[in-house]
């Protein structure tokens, strides 16, 4: 009855409910084999819950030693498996002290525990071995996530096929591969119909394929495919508005689109959310604040400048801090010293702008933003940032198109930056559109009906 009333509870998505119903079960489950797989769907309903903490390991590990006590080597083996890509897969979002040395260790003992001519128990393996072998978490070898990929796709499980993608995805990511990760993105979009939406087993993949297909999307600039996405994941009844990591996805790519007032009450969310939950792991909350700072800035509205930079501050301090968080940081400072032209730091921040992030998803951004920067500010390095950032932003279309706009205010040329406006209108990108406006001589006019429209402030200049 407790298992029966865990796969109930979380179909009607009650995902609390029924990860103490799974619990439950696997405590009164009548041998060891099922208490295994009760303790795996309690896993699974921790990791796609609003905050998993240590709790999603330990009860995999819970899992893989009851399934060595019932002399199952397979369930053994993918329990250990699914620890050790969970801490480097998802990284900011579970919290544990487990070294590398252990998780090599339990890796081994995957290896070892499991029949390696099994299709699923081999793909599951070669996926966490991937992971393991990155230099740090959310870094996997390129080699073996094709060879991860590969034996998902044999395996037939579309939930591993899934993951097989994703650690392919992000390897091509980190080679600063965004064409690549982008399509791979949009194939694992496709897989989303052929997961059992009444399966445990299949929430963390489900989300984990919204939230990278929205994340490509970014990266490449993609301001509607972006916002779709995360639309679609904002609908989508297994997530929606259960997690305040959901609701922020979708921050950027509102004030992007220059949908402030939605951006800004819906940070102001995920503020609380993360609040409320004792504020774990913090990158998606620092990019969703980082946004919120940016839309206070384009407002030209000080006290909501003030309270999200204190905010901001409290979310990427101290160590561990997700880099992709550090990128949008610097991003947004950027963006809104240009559009109030408060050039006092603009220097330092421009530096800042080229610092050396992994390839996450605004590293293009800041570059670009402090190209332009330094063209606004005057600085009389700015030729040599502008042909640096136009180097680095390759496959980024948001980027292209603030680099000819900036290009074109180094050479004074008003016909380049004019020519901008149809890449912004292309983009959705409505904020950039109007300040572009702000910057032609004779339409000052449309661009203050296009910014009021906004909520904006004209550009300083």
């Amino acid at each position: 009855m407790a298992r029966a009333l865990g796969r109930l509870t979380y179909a009607r998505r009650f995902l609390a409910e029924a990860l103490d119903y799974y619990r439950r079960a696997a405590v009164l489950a009548s041998d060891p084999a099922e208490a295994a797989r009760d303790l795996r769907s309690a896993a699974d309903c921790a990791l796609i819950g609003t905050e998993p903490g240590t709790r999603v390991l330990n009860l995999l590990l819970a899992a893989a030693g009851q399934a060595a006590v019932a002399g199952d080597g397979n369930g053994e083996a993918l329990a250990l498996a699914r620890v050790v890509e969970l801490v480097y897969r998802f990284d900011g979002r579970i919290a544990t002290d487990l070294s590398r040395e252990r998780l090599t260790g339990l890796l081994e003992r995957a290896r070892a525990a499991g029949d390696a001519a099994d299709p699923v128990v081999a793909a599951a393996v070669a996926i966490a071995a991937a992971w393991h072998a990155g230099a740090r978490p959310y870094d996997p070898d390129p080699a073996l996530a094709e060879d991860a990929e590969r034996l998902a796709r044999r395996s037939g499980d579309p939930v591993l096929a899934s993951a097989g993608l994703d650690v392919l995805g992000t390897a091509a990511t980190q080679a600063g591969r965004a064409a690549q990760a982008r399509r791979i993105g949009e194939q694992r979009l496709a897989l989303l119909d052929s997961l059992d939406r009444s399966e445990p087993r299949t929430a963390p993949e489900i989300g984990d394929i919204f939230h990278v297909a929205a994340t490509v999307a970014l990266r490449a600039g993609d301001l509607p495919g972006a916002l779709s996405v995360a639309r679609r994941m904002d609908r989508d009844d297994l997530l929606g508005d259960r997690s305040y990591r959901s609701i922020g996805s979708v921050v950027p790519a509102l004030v992007l689109n220059g949908e402030l007032d939605e951006a800004l009450a819906r940070a102001e969310t995920v503020w609380d959310g993360w609040q409320r939950s004792g504020r774990p792991g913090s990158g998606d909350v620092a990019c969703a604040t980082a946004f919120a700072l940016l839309g206070s800035g384009l407002r030209g509205d000080r006290t909501g400048l003030r309270c999200w930079r204190q905010r901001l501050s409290r979310c990427t301090s101290g160590t561990g801090v997700d880099v992709s968080a550090l990128a949008s940081a610097v991003f947004a400072a950027g963006r809104v010293a240009l559009h109030l032209s408060d050039f006092t730091e603009a220097a330092r921040m421009v530096e800042q702008s080229f610092a050396d992030f992994p390839r996450f998803r605004y590293d293009t951004y800041a570059r670009a933003v402090g190209a332009e920067l330094a063209v606004a500010a005057g600085l009389p390095d700015a030729a040599a940032w502008l042909a640096a950032a136009e180097r680095l932003t390759a496959d980024n279309a948001w980027a292209a198109a603030c680099l000819a706009r900036a290009r074109g205010r180094l050479t004074g040329d008003v016909d380049a930056i004019a020519a901008t406006l149809t890449r912004w209108q292309r983009l959705g990108a409505r904020a950039e559109y109007a300040c572009t406006l702000a910057l032609l001589p004779g339409r000052e006019a449309e661009a203050r009906t296009e910014l009021t429209a906004l909520g904006m402030v004209t550009p300083h200049r």
